[in-house]
């Protein structure tokens, strides 16, 4: 079986939506308003999104 993993390169907020640029350059937007706990944020907020590291660990 393979997997294939592509990782989030940067994340942004604009015209009501997140915006999320992958590595591979793939693009996945998603609208604010359809996500209860993003709909109440403010743009302050919405505005600082932080990619974390990825982190994979296998069977020990």
């Amino acid at each position: 079986m393979s997997t294939l993993l592509d990782s989030a390169r940067d994340a942004l907020f604009s015209d009501g939506e997140i915006i999320v640029s992958m590595a591979g350059g793939t693009e996945i937007r998603f609208p604010v308003a359809e996500n209860p706990r993003l709909a109440r944020g403010f743009s302050e907020q919405l505005n600082h999104i932080e990619i974390p590291p990825l982190v994979c660990t296998g069977p020990t």
